[in-house]
């Protein structure tokens, strides 16, 4: 125990860099514009989202008390926070547990497999905190300012809350465990390590399709049963994941036996997945590690492939560098196809029961709506990818690199600049087929939303790629720091939705004064083509000097 929890403070100082913020911002008071900046796009940002936020679950409070179940926004808050953390937990878990920088100092060490995955267990458990905080936390305040709850339902709900990312997280540990064990084919293992992540997401959702789904034929007998049922509606939601009930039970009814049975049943449940997830790293944990996952395995060219290698301008070369950068760390990849499946995903699963789930028919929704919300969900996906705001920072320990290489800083952007494009483009073809097939192939639709998309992903492209020029994470353990430990990604996602959420204003502003769709799409496109064109503009001209600044 002493052992795990001394790593675990020197990884949360790593992964959070205090020590280099105390030196730097308080010792040093240099570059205290970054943390300034930061402050003001959440306090920009996040007031209205949360007021956005607030406003729905106020709804569902009203609606659920209706049916006797308010807490119905407990469960749907908690089932969607699980949701994440289970799915992103396991990309997540598979970084920290193998590829690891530390790994190769940690494993010599008079340390036990438990301590090693402990440590980093709990380290994933706090950044996932966050997401509780974000989903679960405005939920927690409505219902018990709308009950009129005591002081012990506060109690009961943070400790609640605290303790919501163990199930999920240590469910994907156990997953990731054994993956790592049977993926031990040195030759192929960053391969199957992506294939086998593509795979678990795909079932899983394929899973929540398949639960969620009401009896054909039997739809009015199957609501109404749900609604004479105590706590019906709660339980039916959380049926694809029982520990959101259990989560809920125990914040609601935390003042009587079966709130605190449930409770005791998320604990004991929470301990025996910890317990199993340590017993598999103790058999497990160094077989899957000596397999392959701790190094990169070294590759040796023979005289025929150095012969076939071709000579190639500056500008492609390092594209196709980028590319190999992404395909090989497991980590990138894994985030990138992910964000660029979920979207599609969830939009056909939304589509295909539509007939039961949704009120609103796509075909009452005006046309220019569906073009104007397909190119939203393009642009924002493309924010969700985290290609731009870590561009720089994924370099890590090979950004000597870009110093050394005989090429101008100008023409190294300009690369970067071109594989971003490539990337989330490709990457956002399968949300553009979905729209597609959802809105018939309509010319009407279709034009729109792919022109205002592409549109879209200008500014936000070029914002992500400036934040990470201007503070880049270079020294990081493992591949997810430089993502999902990354404050940039935080950053660019909260100045991104005030882009977009300036789009949104302006366009409903130019409805409501007339304006025709045509007209509407013209001014929407020009703003952010000249939006983007600045940004671009203020790219090259800091991205060459700081590209000369930076340094390891």
């Amino acid at each position: 125990m002493k052992g795990t929890m001394a790593l675990l403070k020197v990884a949360v100082n790593n992964n959070f860099g205090w020590s280099w913020m105390r030196e730097t911002y308080l010792r040093r008071k240099q570059r205290l514009w970054e943390p300034l900046l930061l402050l003001f796009g959440i306090l920009v940002s996040a007031p209205g989202l949360t007021y956005v936020y607030v406003k729905v679950l106020n709804i569902f409070y009203d609606q659920g008390a209706v049916l006797h179940q308010p807490q119905i926004i407990l469960t749907l808050a908690i089932l969607a926070a699980q949701f994440i953390m289970l799915l992103f937990g396991f990309f997540w878990l598979i970084s920290v547990f193998y590829f690891s920088n530390d790994l190769p100092r940690l494993v010599p060490l008079p340390l036990t497999p438990q301590a090693i995955l402990g440590s980093k267990f709990l380290q994933v458990m706090m950044n996932e905190l966050l997401t509780v905080l974000i989903f679960v936390g405005p939920a927690a305040a409505v219902y018990g300012v709308r009950s009129g709850a005591g002081a012990g339902y506060w109690i009961a709900a943070l400790l609640t809350a605290f303790l919501l990312p163990v199930i999920p997280l240590a469910i994907a540990g156990v997953l990731t465990v054994l993956l790592m064990r049977v993926i031990n084919v040195r030759r192929s293992r960053d391969l199957l390590t992506v294939i086998a992540g593509i795979i678990g997401l795909a079932v899983f959702i394929v899973i929540q399709y398949l639960t969620a789904r009401m009896p054909d034929g039997r739809e009015a007998e199957y609501l109404s049963k749900l609604l004479s049922t105590q706590n019906g509606l709660i339980e039916a939601l959380g049926r694809r994941f029982p520990p959101s009930i259990w989560a809920t039970n125990a914040m609601a009814h935390y003042h009587n036996a079966a709130g605190l049975a449930q409770f005791a049943v998320y604990i004991g449940v929470s301990l025996a997945l910890l317990a199993t997830m340590l017993l598999a790293a103790k058999i497990l944990f160094y077989d899957g590690l000596l397999a392959g996952g701790a190094s990169a395995r070294k590759v040796r060219l023979t005289a025929l492939e150095i012969k076939s290698v071709q000579a190639r301008g500056a500008i492609p070369a390092i594209i196709k560098r980028e590319w190999l950068t992404l395909r090989r760390t497991p980590v990138f990849v894994l985030q990138w196809l992910t964000s660029a499946l979920v979207f599609p995903i969830m939009l056909g699963i939304l589509y295909l029961t539509k007939s039961s789930n949704i009120p609103i028919k796509i075909s009452e929704v005006p046309v220019h709506w569906l073009a104007l919300a397909g190119a939203g969900l393009i642009a924002f996906g493309g924010t969700m990818m985290q290609l731009a705001p870590t561009i720089i920072s994924r370099e890590g320990n090979n950004f000597w690199l870009i110093k050394v290489i005989p090429v101008s800083p100008a023409d190294q952007l300009r690369a970067k600049q071109v594989q971003i494009w490539e990337a989330t483009l490709l990457a956002s073809l399968p949300t553009m087929a979905v729209l597609g097939y959802i809105g018939g192939f309509k010319v009407e639709i279709l034009i729109p939303t792919i022109v205002l998309g592409i549109l879209g992903l200008y500014p936000l492209i070029n914002l992500g790629l400036l934040l990470d020029l201007l503070r880049p994470k270079l020294h990081w353990t493992n591949p997810q720091q430089a993502m999902k430990g990354n404050l940039n990604v935080l950053a660019d996602m909260a100045f991104g939705l005030i882009i977009l959420g300036g789009c949104v204003f302006m366009v409903i502003k130019c409805f409501q004064a007339g304006w025709t769709a045509l007209l509407v799409y013209a001014a929407l496109g020009l703003l952010l083509a000249v939006l983007g064109y600045l940004l671009d503009a203020a790219v090259r001209r800091v991205g060459t000097k700081r590209l000369r600044e930076i340094e390891m």
